[in-house]
Order: structure tokens, then sequence, then C-alpha cells
């Protein structure tokens, strides 16, 4: 965010030391309305664009207008607004359900026939969604979370710099969450027994996703992280770090720890890494960042077949078997649905429905869509 704004400013400088008759606009990314305020009244532009602003939040507008910043829906940054589609006019946003939608959204949401009771059993990104989304049609909702804060794996961001908009989603979707009227019920864990006696009308079932552990040879024997709870050991690891899986989740985790001056080895099965991330921008700005740092290893058609209290063993893809020396092992190779947890809500009735990670595991995008499905239709 710094970078951006010291990069308006010496621009702006420029063009103005040429004696140049013209308005400086600047444009790319910038949503907080404060940091807008400061760049006019500093004069390092003349006005402030914005596009994202809008696509992530309809009421944009409107909500700096009144003094509401803090109820503006935060873009993430994800770029999928610029995947390429099958048509050249659909697109999607992984905060705004609606974006491709709107010609056909109101065929698609059906009004309330009565105000229901509903249970939302977990409070990660698809919980929240629903339990807003619900009591926006005017159900009494109530929030269950097991733990003692909201935002699921959200959380496992912390600590984590670049992945700042992530962070400030999250902390959005809180607020709106203690702001509306929806009972929020922490440090409770749902149980079939409790939703039976409350006897619910509608049950949405948002238990999330657990990490996926490879049957590595020795990985039983050694103590190890995930990509879920990594960022809150980094204190523990030891200098070097071996990552296995280089997803966007594991190369993102490796880029943080080399920052922080771990030296850190990638190993992907793919040949890239961050295969699963969007090309437009945003890979290409996560290779521009790990390429500039020498402790950052990329090891891609690397399959990993071997871990011990200090080193990783794994086929190249010469298929000659390599050794790297490794204090610490993170193991970040995706996730898998909690099924069966979520599951064993079912007798509960016919109205329950699964959403998020427990349904299928997914991102942000397809939890916030699911719950915004499901909740529209309550």
């Amino acid at each position: 965010r710094i970078p951006t704004l010291e990069m308006t400013r010496t621009i702006s400088q420029k063009i103005r030391e040429q004696n140049i008759d013209m308005r400086v606009t600047m444009i790319g990314g910038c949503h907080d309305p404060e940091t807008m305020d400061q760049l006019v009244a500093e004069g390092a532009c003349d006005i402030v664009g914005g596009a994202r602003n809008w696509w992530s939040d309809f009421e944009y507008g409107k909500k700096v207008y009144e003094g509401r910043a803090e109820d503006i829906c935060p873009c993430i940054r994800c770029n999928k607004c610029h995947v390429p589609k099958p048509s050249f006019w659909l697109t999607c946003c992984s905060v705004n359900p609606i974006i491709g939608l709107e010609h056909k959204i109101d065929r698609m949401i059906t009004p309330p026939e009565r105000k229901k009771r509903v249970a939302v059993i977990g409070g990660g990104v698809a919980g929240m969604e629903a339990a807003l989304v619900a009591q926006s049609r005017g159900h009494e909702v109530t929030l269950y979370e097991k733990s003692g804060r909201l935002g699921g794996l959200l959380n496992c961001n912390d600590g984590m710099e670049l992945k700042w908009t992530i962070l400030e989603f999250r902390d959005y979707m809180i607020r709106q969450i203690t702001k509306s009227g929806v009972q929020l019920l922490l440090n409770t864990e749902a149980t079939l027994e409790l939703l039976e006696q409350e006897n619910y009308d509608e049950v949405i079932v948002a238990v999330g996703s657990s990490p996926v552990i490879p049957p590595i040879e020795g990985i039983e024997k050694i103590p190890f992280y995930t990509a879920v709870n990594a960022a809150d050991h980094e204190t523990d690891m030891g200098q070097t770090v071996a990552i296995i899986g280089g997803g966007d989740v594991g190369t993102e985790l490796g880029i943080h720890l080399a920052q922080k001056g771990h030296e850190v080895y990638v190993l992907e099965m793919k040949p890239m890494l961050a295969a699963d991330a969007p090309i437009v921008h945003f890979r290409s700005l996560l290779e521009e960042t790990w390429r500039a740092l020498p402790n950052f290893h990329e090891m891609v058609q690397a399959v990993c077949t071997k871990v011990s209290e200090d080193a990783v063993e794994y086929q190249g893809p010469d298929g000659q078997t390599h050794r790297i020396s490794a204090e610490t092992v993170v193991i970040a190779s995706g996730m898998k649905s909690n099924t069966e947890e979520a599951l064993k809500f079912w007798p509960v009735g016919p109205n329950i429905h699964l959403i998020g990670d427990c349904e299928t595991v997914g991102s942000i995008q397809s939890a916030m869509r699911a719950a915004f499905a499901i909740a529209s239709n309550l």
C-alpha cells in the first residue's frame, strides 16, 4: 500500500516539474477513502479513479458520501475479475457474489414466505455470509462458532504482510456480524441434540475443511506444521524451511517466511509454482516477488518421497533423488472437506444445507456464492 502512495507522489511531481497543464489521476487499487483524501490534499494527484471499488461493493460511493468507510466491502485484489471467461461479458468477484449474475439475479432470489429461525454452524467466510444474508431477509439467525473468534481459515493469514487484503476482508465481515442482528455464540459447539432442542426451521452447516497430510515416508515420525498453523508458529521454526506443496497458498507462505529471513525451499509437483493463481497480474506479481528473494528456492516437478527430522528427499524432473537439509517442514498439500463432521447434523431434518468447504473445498469466491445462493432463498 505504501509503495503505491510513494509512486503516485513521484510521478505527479515529475509531471508538475514539466509545467504541463493537465490533471493528474491516480488509479490502480486505491480503495480507502482516507487515503484518497490524503492524496488529493497533498497535491499528489487531482482526481482518484476506481473501478474494482464498485465491483466489490455496489454502494461504495454512497457509503463514502455517508462517512461509512467501515461498512465498505473491501476488494481483496485477487484479480478474478480479470480472468478470461468463455463469454467476454461474464466475470466474477470473490467478495461480491452478485457480480456476473446481475442480468438474472431477480429470477434467482425468491421472496421469504415467512420469518424463520435459522441456525448457522461455523463462523468462517461461508457461515458469516449466510448469517448476514439470512438476517437481511428478516429471519432470526443464530451463528454458532466453537472457537473464540470468527474468521475460520482466514485467520491463518495473521501476521502475513502480503495477505493484508484478506485480513481486511475478514475484519469487515466480522464487523458486519457484530453490527447486525445475528445472535453470535462464540465458544459454543453446536450439537445435534442442541439443534433438535431449539427446533430451528433451517440449519446451514459451514464447518469448513482440514489440511491434507500426504502419505510421505517418515511424515508420521517428525513434528511438522501445516499451512493452516504455520504462521502462528513462525518463531518456533528453524532457519531452513521446506514447504511441501507450491500452490498459491504454499507459495505465499514461502514468500512470507523468506521475507522474514528464513531459507525457504518450496517443492511443487507441477511445472510451475502458484499454478492455481489468476494469471493476469496476480501470479506475475507473486513470481516477481519470490524471484527477488535470494533465500526463496523454487523446486518444480519435484515429488517429495521421504522426510526426516533434518531433511527432505524428493524426485526431481531428472528422475533422480535429491536431498534438502531442512530444520522445519510445512505441509501445504491442499484441504479436504469436513464431510463427516457436517453430516452428523443430517438427522436434524429436511431443511439442512451444507455450504462452503465442508460441501466442496473451494475459495473465498465459491464460499461466498454458495452462502448467498442458499441464504437468499430461505
